[in-house]
C-alpha cells in the first residue's frame, strides 16, 4: 500500500461516495481494497468526511486478518490525526471570532459562535470529545462572566453619572414626567441602545427604577416647595401688617436671615436677596419718616395728613422724638407718631427735592404698596416701568407667588368640576371640563411645575375619554371614519317664491330652519351605517349640528321627523322629493302625514348660545334602520313652535364660504359595543 501523505485538515465537508470493489476479489483482498480507497479519499479529497471514514474503518480494525487490521489501523491513525487538526483549527477559529465579538460587546453573537463550534466538532475525534468541547465550554463561561461583569460595570457607571447630573440639574428642566430613556445621561442612553438585549433589558429596568425614584423625589420637592411658597406668602402678609401698624422695628427684625432660616431653604428665587430687598425697603421707609420729622421741626405750613386710620388737618408745629405735631383749630396741638402717617400723607410733607437726592422715590412706592397689597402689583410694575428700571427681585417674587396662589385656586375649582364630570360618566361633560382645565394647567405651569396630585385626575379623565373614543364611531363628510366618507347628506328646501323648485337654496350661508321671507326646512340622511359599524352594536346615536350665528334662535324648538318618502340628495325641494322626476310631496315642504311622521323622534329647544354644537338623540331611528324595522330615509328638520318667529342656521355639509372648516360639518356620533 502506498504510504499516506500528511493529512489536510482544512476544507472538510460533505461525505464522498465510496467506490465498490470488484466482486471478483476475495473477502480479504476486497477489505484491503476498500481500506486503500478510504486512505486515498482521506488523503486527496478535501470534501471527504473524516468522521464517517473512521466509522467505516471500524469493522476492518477489528478484522481477524492481520493485513487488513494493520492497514485499517494505519489509515484510521491518519484520519484521527487529520480530525485532530481539523477540530483544533475549528476550535481556534471559533475562539478568535468569539473573542473579537466579545471585544465589541456583541456577547450574544460571541456565545452563539462558541455554541455552534462546539456542536460542529467531530465526535469521532478523541481530542474533540475529551478536550475540545471542554475548552469551548470554558470559553463560553469566560465570555458569560465577562458579559456579566461589563454589564454590571456599565450600569454602575450609568447610575453614577445620573447621580452626578442630579446634583447639577439644567437651568430650565422640562416639566412633567420623563419617559424611559429621558431619565439619566449619555451612558444610560447608550445602554438602552446596546446591541446586547440583556444590557438593554437591565438598562430599561434601571431607567424605570430611577424614573420612579426621580418622580418620588420630585413629588417630595414639590410638596416642600409648595409649603415654602405658603410660608413666604405668610411672611409677606405679616410684613405688610407690621408696616401698616407702624412697627418698623418688628418688620426689620422679620427680614433678618437669622430669623428666617426656614424661608432661606427655597420657595422663591434667591431667598437671601429677597430678604435683603425687603430690609432695604424698610430702611428707605425709615428715611422717609426721618425726613418728615426734620421738615416738621424746620417748617410751619398747612398740611392735610392721611393717616393709616383717618386724617389730620392743620399746620406743622415741630417734632419731638418720633412724633410730629400739628396745630389744629381752636389752638389745639395734636401729636402724631410719624410711622402712622400713610404714603399719601408723606407726600404732603416731602416734595421731589427732598426725595431725589437720596433716591427715596422707590421707598415711597414700596410704602404705598405695603399699604395697598391688592393694588401693589399694578402700581409698582407701572412705577418701575416709568422709571425704566426692572422691578426689584423681592417684589417680583412676591407677585409671582400671589399669582401662583390665584392660579392654583382657579385650577382647584376646575379640577373639582372635572371630578364631578368624571363621576357623572358623561363623556361630553368630561371633555368640556378637560377643555376648561387644560388652559388653567398651562397658565400655572408657566410659573411652577404641576404636582402629581393635580396631574393624576387629569390623566385619569383623559384615559376615560380615550377609552370612550375607542367605543365611538363618527360619521362626518370628508373627516370620519375616513376622509373619503360622504354619506351624510342634506338638502335645504325653501318656501321662497323663486326657490320652491330649487334644492340647497342659499346653503352657502348655512343650513337653515325657521323663516326669513319664507319657511325653510332641511332634509338630512346618513348612509354607510352598516359599513362603518361592522359587527358593533349601537348603544346610542346622536345627530350633531354646529349652530352658527343666527338672526333669531333663542327659544326655538327644532325637531327631527322621520321621512316616509325616498328623497334624492341634491334633488329635494319645497315641492318635490325628487324634482328630476316631478315626484311631489303630499303637501309642500314635506308637511303631510304621508311625507313624514307626525311625532318627532327628537326635539331640542335652543338657548341663547351660538357657535356651539347642538345634539339630537336618534338612537331609536338608527337601531330600527340596522334591525330592518324601517327604511333609512332620514329626517325632516324644522322649527315646531312658530316657524315664522325664528331663523336658525347650522353649518352645512359643505363648507361655508366664510369659515371653511370641515370639522364643523354635520356629524352622526355612534356609541357602540362589540
Amino acid at each position: 500500500m502506498t504510504p499516506l501523505a500528511p493529512p489536510h485538515a482544512e476544507g472538510r465537508g460533505e461525505t464522498t461516495t465510496l467506490a465498490q470493489p470488484p466482486s471478483a476479489l476475495t473477502p480479504g483482498a476486497a477489505a484491503l481494497a476498500e481500506v486503500e480507497v478510504l486512505a486515498a479519499l482521506a488523503r486527496d479529497d478535501a470534501t471527504f468526511d473524516l468522521g464517517r471514514g473512521v466509522v467505516r474503518l471500524t469493522p476492518y480494525v477489528q478484522s481477524s486478518e492481520e493485513a487488513v487490521r494493520s492497514a485499517a489501523l494505519r489509515v484510521r491513525e491518519f484520519m484521527l490525526a487529520a480530525l485532530y487538526s481539523l477540530a483544533l483549527s475549528q476550535a481556534r477559529a471559533a475562539a478568535e471570532d468569539a473573542a473579537d465579538l466579545a471585544e465589541q460587546q456583541d456577547f450574544p453573537a460571541a456565545l452563539q459562535t462558541v455554541d455552534a463550534a462546539a456542536q460542529a466538532l467531530p465526535r469521532e475525534s478523541p481530542w474533540a470529545v475529551r478536550t475540545g468541547v471542554a475548552k469551548l465550554q470554558a470559553l463560553r463561561e469566560s465570555i458569560s462572566q465577562r458579559r456579566t461583569e461589563e454589564k454590571a460595570g456599565a450600569l454602575a457607571a450609568a447610575e453614577k453619572e445620573i447621580l452626578q447630573l442630579s446634583h447639577s440639574p439644567p437651568a430650565n428642566p422640562p416639566l412633567g414626567k420623563k419617559a424611559p430613556g429621558e431619565i439619566g445621561g449619555p451612558r444610560l442612553a447608550a445602554l438602552l441602545a446596546h446591541r446586547d438585549p440583556l444590557f438593554r433589558q437591565e438598562a430599561a429596568a434601571l431607567s424605570a427604577r430611577l424614573g420612579m425614584e426621580t418622580h418620588a423625589k420630585e413629588a417630595q420637592q414639590q410638596v416642600a416647595e409648595a409649603a415654602l411658597r405658603a410660608a413666604w406668602l405668610e411672611f409677606f402678609s405679616r410684613l405688610s401688617a407690621a408696616v401698616n401698624d407702624g412697627d418698623l422695628d418688628a418688620a426689620a427684625k422679620m427680614c433678618q436671615p437669622a430669623e428666617q432660616q426656614t424661608l432661606l431653604k427655597g420657595g422663591v428665587s434667591e431667598p437671601a436677596k429677597v430678604l435683603e430687598g425687603c430690609a432695604a425697603d424698610l430702611a428707605g421707609i425709615r428715611q422717609l419718616y426721618d425726613l418728615a420729622l426734620a421738615k416738621a421741626r424746620a417748617e410751619k405750613r398747612s398740611v392735610t395728613l392721611a393717616l393709616r386710620h383717618g386724617s389730620v388737618e392743620g399746620t406743622l408745629d415741630g417734632a419731638e422724638g418720633r412724633q410730629l405735631f400739628v396745630a389744629v383749630a381752636n389752638g389745639a396741638r395734636m401729636g402724631v407718631k410719624v410711622e402712622k402717617i400713610a404714603a399719601a400723607g408723606l407726600v404732603k410733607i416731602l416734595d421731589d427735592k427732598d426725595l431725589a437726592p437720596k433716591n427715596l422715590h422707590p421707598a415711597l412706592w414700596a410704602l404705598s404698596a405695603y399699604e395697598n397689597p391688592a393694588a401693589a402689583a399694578t402700581f409698582l410694575s407701572k412705577a418701575w416701568a416709568n422709571a425704566r428700571q426692572a422691578l426689584p427681585l423681592h417684589w417680583a417674587e412676591r407677585f409671582k407667588l400671589e399669582k401662583i396662589k390665584l392660579l392654583d385656586e382657579d385650577l382647584a375649582q376646575k379640577l373639582h368640576k372635572l371630578d364631578g364630570a368624571v363621576h357623572s360618566g358623561d363623556d361630553d361633560k368630561i371633555a368640556a371640563a378637560l377643555e376648561a382645565v387644560r388652559p388653567a394647567i398651562a397658565a400655572l405651569e408657566e410659573l411652577t411645575p404641576l404636582d402629581e396630585a393635580r396631574r393624576a385626575p387629569v390623566e385619569h379623565a383623559e384615559k376615560l375619554l380615550r377609552k370612550a373614543a375607542g367605543a365611538r364611531i363618527t360619521l362626518q363628510n370628508g373627516v370620519a371614519p375616513t376622509p373619503a366618507y360622504a354619506g351624510l347628506v342634506t338638502d335645504q328646501i325653501s318656501q321662497y317664491p323663486d326657490s320652491v323648485n330649487k334644492t340647497d337654496v342659499g346653503v352657502q350661508y348655512g343650513l337653515k330652519a325657521g323663516a326669513a321671507g319664507g319657511t325653510q326646512r332641511a332634509l338630512i340622511k346618513f348612509d354607510g351605517l352598516e359599513a362603518a359599524l361592522g359587527k358593533a352594536r349601537v348603544k346610542r346615536a346622536a345627530l350633531e349640528l354646529y349652530q352658527i350665528d343666527s338672526p333669531q334662535f333663542a327659544g326655538a324648538a327644532v325637531a327631527l321627523f322621520r321621512l316616509k318618502r325616498p328623497w334624492v340628495p341634491d334633488a329635494g325641494t319645497w315641492m318635490s322629493y325628487d324634482h328630476t322626476k316631478s315626484a311631489a310631496w303630499g303637501a309642500p315642504g314635506a308637511s303631510s302625514d304621508t311625507d313624514a311622521e307626525a311625532k318627532e323622534d327628537a326635539k331640542l329647544t335652543l338657548d341663547n348660545r351660538k357657535n356651539v354644537w347642538r345634539s339630537w338623540d336618534v338612537t331609536a331611528y338608527v337601531q330600527d334602520v340596522l334591525a330592518g324595522k324601517t327604511q333609512n330615509l332620514g329626517f325632516l328638520l324644522r322649527v315646531v313652535n312658530g316657524e315664522p318667529n325664528y331663523h336658525v342656521r347650522f353649518y352645512p355639509e359643505t363648507d361655508l364660504e366664510s369659515l371653511k372648516d370641515a370639522s364643523l360639518r354635520p356629524r352622526l356620533v355612534l356609541e357602540v359595543e362589540q
